[in-house]
């Protein structure tokens, strides 16, 4: 049977992409702000859905979690990781909606958000001490949203993200937003010409314009989106804030002529939108393994052959996964033991290796 119908895709189920993309249309704000109570933990090995053809973002499909979990505690976190995080996580959004006291009838917010499952509160915790900005939210039952909002805090964000700069396509919406962000600093907003810009680089932002939008400023011509280069050499810690956002460690277990009727793989997985694909290109130059597989908008960095999983152990060992998926990462390091003993070629050891895939992502 092919991988592809086996039905294990790790990573999200590309129904997730336009929310990746841009968490929120930017047309909603507080009470306005759209919610989405499925957040980060959709992406964690969602096995029925693996095989939707969809952009990575919209999945609305109810988990449960045990109870038994252990959350991680805040700790100190890279900067480089922040980064790479916010290239899987983060979204620059900007707000415009009907204000009748406004000289204009319009009034507009920026802001910079991500939103995970709850029981990854300690990587907003440690981001947000980090940056010393920004709040944590609590979002339906199971969800939560870091939000940083005044313009006083989305300078440091601004000054960070100029610093450590994003590598995927999101890097072009930060510095529409960093224009945007300009203008509304020297109160240029507050005229015609100034709101004017505003609407033209918030057309080319994320989903664009919103239908109200468009139907009241139909003359807006789109700003041209600025290029992203990537850098000669991928940064390690960016990586692993990359992978604690989109990677997946994942245990495959499929029917084979083997004595034991069944065989194990380990894949991990990295899936981006076919947009960056230059960036997906540069994982198989980084880990000097693996191959980027693609399905209509969908990429796929993945790892499958066992005489390479242990080039991602390595990096992993030496750059460390945080947050709940460090637990992930450690089973899947049991499980490559195991196999590197040849155990799973047995009935025992194939049913610990089982009992260790149950226990993790949606599992756990």
């Amino acid at each position: 049977m092919k991988e592809t119908e086996r039905g294990y895709h790790g990573s999200k189920g590309f129904g997730w992409a336009n929310l990746k993309e841009q968490r929120l249309d930017g047309n909603k704000w507080g009470k306005r702000f759209l919610t989405f109570p499925h957040l980060r933990y959709n992406l964690m090995d969602f096995e029925k859905n693996y095989q939707a053809i969809i952009l990575s973002n919209q999945i609305n499909i109810h988990r449960t979690y045990s109870t038994k979990i252990v959350y991680p505690q805040k700790y100190p976190i890279d900067p480089r990781f922040i980064t790479g995080f916010a290239d899987g996580e983060g979204c620059f959004i900007m707000t415009l909606y009907k204000k009748s006291k406004s000289k204009l009838g319009w009034t507009v917010q920026l802001g910079f958000v991500i939103g995970l499952h709850e029981k990854d509160r300690s990587i907003l915790e440690s981001i947000q001490t980090h940056w010393g900005v920004g709040k944590i939210y609590k979002l339906g039952v199971k969800s939560i949203q870091y939000k940083v909002q005044s313009l006083n805090e989305l300078e440091t964000v601004i000054l960070h993200f100029n610093k450590y700069p994003l590598l995927t396509q999101k890097y072009a919406d930060f510095k529409l937003f960093e224009q945007a962000f300009k203008i509304i600093k020297n109160k240029e907003h507050l005229n015609l010409e100034g709101f004017t810009k505003l609407l033209a680089i918030r057309a080319s932002l994320n989903l664009g314009l919103s239908t109200e939008l468009k139907t009241e400023f139909s003359h807006i011509i789109p700003v041209v989106r600025p290029l992203v280069i990537q850098p000669k050499v991928l940064d390690p810690q960016w990586l692993v804030g990359f992978t604690e956002a989109e990677g997946c460690f994942l245990i495959d277990i499929y029917k084979a002529q083997t004595k034991v009727g069944e065989a194990v793989r380990l894949i991990f997985q990295l899936t981006q939108h076919s947009r960056d694909e230059a960036l997906m290109n540069r994982l198989v130059e980084f880990f000097d393994c693996g191959s980027v597989y693609s399905s209509e908008n969908i990429l796929n960095y993945r790892v499958k052959d066992f005489s390479n999983i242990y080039k991602i152990i390595s990096i992993f060992q030496k750059y460390p996964i945080i947050g709940v998926k460090a637990q992930n990462f450690k089973d899947f390091c049991e499980v490559a033991e195991l196999m590197k003993n040849k155990s799973h070629l047995t009935i025992e050891g194939l049913n610990q290796i089982k009992k260790i895939k149950a226990g993790m992502n949606k599992g756990r």
